[in-house]
């Protein structure tokens, strides 16, 4: 669940726009075989699996007294729904 800056350190290439956070995750899902759950800040995050479609969920804005924990919210909330179906 790497975030923007984190998955363009690790395979080289910029992924502030959806194409470019695309072509990101498939160089890295190519490395790892892993899913890639990129958080994207202001813009949500998007899943990329490596025999589906890329999946984009859009931020919601809100007023919020800590942001601690919230990655892993997002990541317990994607586990939960793909385990759902």
């Amino acid at each position: 669940t790497p975030n923007r800056r984190e998955l363009t350190q690790s395979v080289g290439l910029p992924c502030d726009s959806d194409t470019e956070a695309e072509a990101a995750a498939r160089v890295a899902i190519e490395q790892s075989g892993a899913a890639i759950l990129l958080k994207r800040s202001q813009k949500g995050a998007s899943l990329f699996r490596a025999d589906a479609a890329a999946l984009h969920m859009p931020a919601e804005a809100h007023e919020v007294y800590d942001v601690n924990g919230a990655g892993d919210t997002v990541v317990a909330g994607v586990a939960l729904a793909m385990g759902a179906g």
